[in-house]
């Protein structure tokens, strides 16, 4: 006796498409490490051959994962799991004057104080460090219209 109901069993228009589908299975076979970063993918003809389908179909599919940064495609040499690349530890500052500029505006700033001190242990918690900062500074960027503050989490401009 079959347990499985009219709502367990996928639509045509549910199911994803045939390139969709290789493209899962490639990505799958990626993340568990079943394909480890280096291993060579099978060839399109091949990949045809495994999925019943044309080369245009498995070239979308590889494109995708391509794109995605998963696979890398060398003309003549085939296709390769990529190698993961490395986190960096680097932090983007955001250009702020760049940024105010492109809004229309004009940009400013002005230093409202710094000083050097001691954080207490408060401050270390509403900053997230460890340890013992040294010095602290405030600043506000403004544009004619709208002040933008800098500092950190719960900063508020003094006065």
């Amino acid at each position: 006796m079959s347990l499985a109901t009219g709502r367990d069993k996928l639509e045509p228009a549910d199911r994803p498409t045939l390139y969709k589908q290789i493209r899962l299975d490639i990505e799958r076979r990626i993340l568990t490490g079943e394909w480890p970063p280096g291993h060579r993918i099978p060839f399109e003809h091949q990949l045809m051959a495994r999925y019943g389908c044309s080369r245009m179909t498995v070239s979308k599919a590889l494109s995708e994962l391509a794109q995605g940064d998963l696979i890398e495609r060398r003309r003549r040499a085939g296709t390769f799991v990529r190698r993961p690349k490395f986190l960096s530890a680097v932090l983007q500052i955001v250009d702020i004057r760049a940024e105010i500029t492109i809004l229309g505006r004009s940009y400013g700033y002005e230093l409202i104080s710094c000083s050097r001190r001691v954080a207490n242990a408060a401050d270390r918690a509403r900053l997230r460090v460890r340890g013992s900062p040294r010095s602290t500074a405030s600043l506000v960027a403004y544009t004619n219209t709208e002040e933008f503050l800098i500092g950190p989490p719960g900063w508020r401009a003094p006065g």
